[in-house]
């Protein structure tokens, strides 16, 4: 009876090694994959910014107008009746 139950909690032992071993190399695939995707997005904005396409100085007018409005006062606040 003893070496029965000793047997049965190796076995249980090494299926839980195996288990183990078997999740890092699922999470090591899984970070990997993550990294590939966030540096491919990374090359992605450096091209896009690097082109300057014609298409792209209405986005650049854009955000210059909206850091003027940032930076002007808004003529609102401070004003109470």
């Amino acid at each position: 009876m003893a070496d029965k139950t000793k047997i049965e909690a190796q076995e249980e032992r090494r299926k839980q090694r195996q288990l183990k071993k078997f999740g890092k190399q699922v999470q090591k695939e899984k970070e990997k994959q993550k990294s590939m995707d966030k540096k491919s997005a990374m090359d992605a904005v450096k091209k896009w910014r690097k082109d300057g396409k014609p298409g792209d100085m209405e986005d650049a007018d854009f955000l210059k107008t909206l850091e003027k409005q940032d930076n002007e006062p808004n003529k609102k606040r401070g004003m109470c009746k």
